[in-house]
This record gives structure tokens, C-alpha cells and sequence, in this order.
């Protein structure tokens, strides 16, 4: 999902204090310096950060806003999530659709995964994600 194993997440869950990501960003420090140390994935430091929230207070947090008039035209993705790929589509675009097509625990299919940029914010988001990349030959 994050690009680590289920083990590596849960002894990164076990071992962090969330308490201390409150008092790191009270601090100044942003999610990327948060994310290194812990020594996670920032797609998980954000979903850490997230839960719970409400979908709106997701798109505040992350300054990407939520407007309906602008759905489909993205002129620079955040590279925040996903690692970077050919043809990969901004995390925005995938959260708006989530927004409005899906609620938080339904399950999204990704057949297409490349970078894992639907899966990053499914996560973020809290949906469940199956996905796969089938590779070229």
C-alpha cells in the first residue's frame, strides 16, 4: 500500500506516540520532518495524523480545498502521494472523486496502480483499497 509491510506499519504504529505529532507540528516542524522521524512513508504520517477526521477537515488539512467547480482541472498534483510515474494523476483528483463517489470504509479497486497514488489516499482517506500493477512487456 505504502510501500512497507504490514509487520514494518505495525511496529511503526507500536512504537510512535501520536501525542508527539501535535507537539512536533506545535514546533514547526512540517509532516515531511515528522514522517522521517518515525521513519515512515509520508502517506502513513498523514493517515496517522488524519483519523478520524471528517473528509472536509481532510482537505483543509492538507490546503487542497474542496470545490466542485474545479474537479477535473488540477494544474500541478501533490507530490505528497504516490511515487512518481508515468501518467501518474494528481492525489487531488482521487481524493474529489473519493469524496463524492465513496464514504469512508468502502472498498476501492485500483487495477491501474502505478505509482500507488489511489492508494496513498485511500489511506489518507480511509477507504479500503485493493490494487495491482500488471506491468509492461
Amino acid at each position: 500500500m505504502v510501500g512497507l509491510s504490514r509487520n514494518r506499519i505495525s511496529e511503526i504504529v507500536g512504537n510512535t506516540i501520536f501525542g508527539n505529532i501535535d507537539t512536533l507540528l506545535s514546533q514547526g516542524r512540517d509532516m515531511g520532518y515528522i514522517a522521517d522521524h518515525y521513519n515512515m512513508d509520508l502517506a502513513l504520517a498523514w493517515a496517522l495524523r488524519l483519523e478520524g477526521k471528517a473528509d472536509q477537515e481532510k482537505f483543509k488539512e492538507l490546503a487542497w480545498g474542496l470545490r466542485t467547480w474545479d474537479l477535473w482541472n488540477f494544474n500541478k498534483g501533490d507530490v505528497l502521494f504516490g511515487d512518481d510515474w508515468p501518467g501518474k494523476i494528481p492525489a487531488q483528483l482521487v481524493a474529489h472523486t473519493l469524496f463524492y463517489f465513496t464514504k469512508p470504509g468502502d472498498l476501492v479497486f485500483d487495477p491501474m496502480a502505478g505509482g500507488g497514488v489511489v492508494s496513498d489516499v485511500c489511506l489518507v482517506f480511509e477507504r479500503r483499497c485493493q490494487s495491482f500493477e500488471s506491468g509492461h512487456k
